[in-house]
């Protein structure tokens, strides 16, 4: 946690209507499963915003089922909606920043799965492709890689940019019977949206050839990544938070036993979860990371939801996150504690 920087004073707007705390994946959210922790400027805890990351894999909701972009049934309704309408144009104007954040944890968590030439593999909630692409490159021309995603937007632009051997889909993962089984099945912190995580999870392994290989990276909880925590104790400072409502989001896979315990019920074997630790590239100058973290996750929601209150802090704001910044920034420009946890696991060879 990034619990010893301190930020100007500044009394809190008492005239902001609230606003919803989201996360990173999933700015703009109407449901989210987490609590922040926010402290004062002395250290305390101002703000009894800790986020439930296990709430929803313990408590799953099931709903009817929709048609998803390609016809066929889509729970995940609302996370279509969110990532077609809303999502996808702010994440096109921080496309190269977010690949360079989270590009190490995806290649640590490829290192899990072990790719071997020849195998086919899936790529589940692909975004713009840059995973698929990377396994393309580890199973090589004999082998195939198929990427999924429900936002169709984000898929557009990775066809444009596939390697001979990927294609990809817009479909869910939760419900779509693929035609073939893969021998691997990979994500990168997209696991974490599913509206109903056991049904999910029980998909994907039979999606799997029997001695087929999961592996997924998610975010460890907010407190432990501080590109999340920085900014909104920034924000507090001006802008008063509200609770959010339940759901879906990229903290809800946040406890390993939780997660690993999702695993095994989905009908997994030798799962396991163990945590990694990746420092998160915010940018080249602390300057530019200011200005990336406000378009983020929790953050961005503040200041969305703030709306016109917010432009004239909006200054303050940039100066007092960039002081905040810093003290981490470094040769390589800023980089943040950050916290995730790479979960691999099996399909048995027996089915």
């Amino acid at each position: 946690m990034v619990g010893t920087h301190r930020v100007a004073e500044a009394a809190p707007r008492k005239d902001v209507r609230p606003f919803k705390m989201i996360g990173l994946l999933c700015a703009g959210v109407p449901r989210a499963a987490r609590r922040l922790e926010i402290r004062d400027l002395k250290g305390r805890t101002s703000l009894p915003l800790l986020e439930r990351a296990n709430a929803r894999a313990r408590h799953p909701a099931s709903h009817g089922a929709r048609q998803t972009c390609d016809g066929r049934s889509v729970a995940n309704e609302e996370q279509r909606r969110i990532w077609n309408e809303l999502n996808a144009p702010r994440f096109f104007a921080v496309r190269a920043e977010l690949e360079r954040s989270l590009a190490p944890f995806g290649h640590a968590a490829i290192d899990a799965l072990a790719p071997h030439p020849g195998e086919s593999a899936l790529d589940v909630v692909c975004g713009f492709g840059s995973t698929t692409a990377d396994l393309a490159a580890r199973v090589g021309p004999s082998g195939r890689v198929l990427g999924i995603d429900l936002c169709e937007p984000f898929l557009a632009a990775a066809r444009a940019e596939a390697p001979r051997n990927a294609k990809y889909l817009c479909v869910d993962a939760q419900t779509h019977a693929f035609d073939s089984p893969f021998d691997l099945c990979f994500s990168r912190f997209g696991v974490m949206f599913f509206d109903d995580p056991p049904a999910a999870f029980a998909n994907l392994r039979r999606a799997l050839r029997p001695g087929g290989r999961f592996a997924a990276v998610v975010w460890a909880a907010p407190r432990q990544n501080a590109w999340v925590e920085l900014p909104v104790r920034v924000l507090a400072a001006y802008l008063p938070p509200s609770p959010p409502p339940a759901g879906p989001g990229p903290f809800s896979l946040a406890d390993p036993g939780a997660f690993q315990q999702l695993l095994t019920r989905a009908g997994f074997s030798r799962p396991r979860v163990v945590p990694l630790s990746v420092p998160y590239f915010a940018g080249a100058t602390v300057e530019a990371a200011a200005l990336l973290l406000l378009q983020l996750g929790p953050a961005a929601a503040v200041l969305r939801d703030a709306g016109d209150a917010a432009k004239p802090l909006r200054p303050r704001i940039e100066a007092d996150l960039r002081t905040a910044l810093a003290p981490f920034l470094g040769p390589r420009g800023v980089e943040l504690p950050a916290a995730a946890f790479i979960a691999t696991a099996a399909r048995d060879a027996s089915g």
